[in-house]
C-alpha cells in the first residue's frame, strides 16, 4: 500500500447547493491519495484546517488488459473530484482519467 500526501494553496469556500457560505479565500489544502494494488477502490482525503472542513471519498480504478493500463473510471463521496487528485493519480501512478 502506498500513501500519497500533498498540499496545494488554492481558493476556497465552504458551498451547498444553495449557494456560497463565505467568501472565497487562499488556504492550504492538503490532500492524501491512498493506492494499494491489492485492493479497490482506492481512496482520497482532502483537509483544509482554516476552514476545518474535511472530505473523503473513494476511487474506482479499472485495468484494461488491452492497453495494459489503468483508468479511473468513477469516484463517490464528493460532488466533483477535485483536478489536484485526478493529476497526481495520473503523474504518480499513471492512472488515466476517464470519466
Amino acid at each position: 500500500m502506498r500513501d500519497l500526501h500533498f498540499s496545494r494553496t488554492e481558493y476556497v469556500t465552504l458551498e451547498t447547493s444553495y449557494g456560497m457560505l463565505q467568501p472565497r479565500k487562499k488556504a492550504e489544502v492538503h490532500y492524501t491519495i491512498g493506492v494499494d494494488e491489492n485492493l479497490i477502490p482506492y481512496w482520497f482525503e482532502i483537509y483544509c484546517p482554516e476552514l476545518d472542513w474535511s472530505d473523503e471519498g473513494q476511487l474506482s480504478v479499472r485495468y484494461d488488459a488491452k492497453t495494459k493500463k489503468l483508468y479511473l473510471v468513477d469516484y463517490d463521496g464528493v460532488f466533483s473530484l477535485p483536478e489536484p487528485i485526478i493529476e497526481k493519480l495520473q503523474e504518480e501512478f499513471g492512472i488515466i482519467n476517464n470519466l
